[in-house]
């Protein structure tokens, strides 16, 4: 009884539609973190983040996703193209603050479902780009 309740529970999460969308949005992070060192730097020392514009190019399960990173003086907005299924045409909204002497970036904004969030966004407590950098 017991391992068909969990083989129940195992094929409900692995055939999650959503679940290549949680995937992106790991990768996503993940490959911000590989962008953003020095917004770390630049928001630690003024409490402010110089404009940019730039495309992120996230490869998550072999394809490549071009994610628009728009850099504003107090947020990033990670905007997901239109094909990426669930994310399509959706946007996370990261905002930076300093906890402890790190920087932080708390992602609750936007319109990404709260469900593919990771724990620590949904929650509000952000990511330091240490973090991000190790997101499965």
């Amino acid at each position: 009884m017991i391992a068909v309740v969990l083989g129940g529970i195992s094929y409900a999460i692995l055939s999650d539609p959503e679940r290549p969308a949680v995937g992106l949005f790991k990768s996503t992070l993940k490959e911000f973190s590989q962008h953003s060192k020095h917004l770390d730097v630049q928001f630690k020392t003024s409490q402010s983040l110089t404009p940019l514009n730039k495309v992120l190019s996230v490869t998550f399960m072999a394809e490549q996703h071009m994610v628009k990173m728009t850099v504003s003086s107090q947020s990033v907005t990670l905007a997901f193209d239109d094909a990426d299924g669930h994310l399509g045409n959706k946007s996370i909204i990261l905002e930076p603050f300093i906890t402890e002497s790190t920087v932080k970036w708390r992602c609750i904004n936007g319109s990404v479902l709260v469900r593919i969030r990771t724990k620590n966004c949904r929650m509000g407590y952000g990511h330091s780009i240490g973090e991000m950098s190790r997101l499965d």
